[in-house]
């Protein structure tokens, strides 16, 4: 669900940017080097996941509920970046083959890709500093 309304917040920015922006004009370079940050977030946040240590939990419940979860976020981690990954290829596509940016007037193909690239980056970033954290509450504890 917060995948989908970081979706429809990316594109009311988009939005706005492009309107009251409109001579803004972003690079591919620009879209490129945030393509290249949020695959190294979407690096660090899925190793985190994948080494997520759980030897030292006894409690067999807990263990697999936290599993679970981890698991969960090791999961939307993959499918977050799939879907980035996909809406990059396009984007880049359209403004490729096209020769424009624009779209609807004003709205611009490269304030979209943008906005999602930015939000992928804290989304990787906020979703490792919590498995983080909940690998501390977890050491803490034993």
């Amino acid at each position: 669900m917060r995948i989908i309304i970081g979706f429809f917040i990316c594109i009311i920015l988009a939005g706005i940017t492009s309107f009251f922006l409109s001579d803004w004009v972003i690079n591919n370079d620009v879209i490129q080097n945030l393509y290249t940050i949020s695959g190294i977030m979407f690096s660090i946040g899925l190793s985190l996941a994948v080494t997520f240590n759980l030897s030292a939990v006894k409690n067999i419940s807990l263990r697999n509920r936290i599993r679970k979860a981890v698991n969960k976020v090791r999961d939307l981690f993959i499918i977050y970046f799939v879907l980035i990954s996909f809406f990059y290829v396009i984007i880049i596509s359209i403004i490729e083959n096209n020769k424009s940016d624009v779209i609807y007037y004003f709205f611009r193909y490269s304030h979209l890709l943008t906005w999602v690239m930015i939000y992928s980056i804290i989304y990787f970033i906020w979703n490792f500093l919590e498995v983080q954290k909940l690998n501390s509450q977890i050491e803490d504890s034993i």
